[in-house]
């Protein structure tokens, strides 16, 4: 992962976290740069340790419910989505059937004074 990278939405949220982590009382660890591009994984983030209970052991933070979660919220997303799309379709659809329209009263004025142009219609 770059700086580059970084500088986008992630560094912000860590620059966040110093704030917050400096309001405190007594003030908690702040990141570095380094600290953040070397936590990949909420796994490896040691941003909860100063909490009052270990959340790593909750049913929910385990990587099988993770996925479950994750899957369950794509196949919302995904009705959603058929949802969307069936509008879509509707608009697209009478979009090709006026655009026929169209070309062929274009066709039909164009033949006397523009006969090529009637013909790549």
């Amino acid at each position: 992962m770059t700086t580059d990278a970084l500088s986008g939405y992630k560094l912000r949220k860590h620059i966040g976290y110093n704030i917050t982590a400096q309001s405190l009382s007594p003030p908690h660890h702040t990141l570095t740069l380094e600290e953040v591009v070397e936590y990949t994984f909420l796994s490896n983030f040691q941003l909860l340790q100063d909490t009052c209970e270990d959340i790593s052991q909750r049913p929910w933070a385990s990587p099988m419910a993770r996925l479950v979660l994750n899957m369950f919220f794509k196949m919302c997303r995904a009705q959603e989505e058929i949802i969307r799309l069936n509008v879509e379709i509707h608009c697209f659809v009478t979009y090709l059937q006026d655009k026929d329209w169209y070309l062929h009263a274009c066709e039909e004025k164009l033949p006397t004074s523009h006969p090529t142009l009637a013909y790549q219609i």
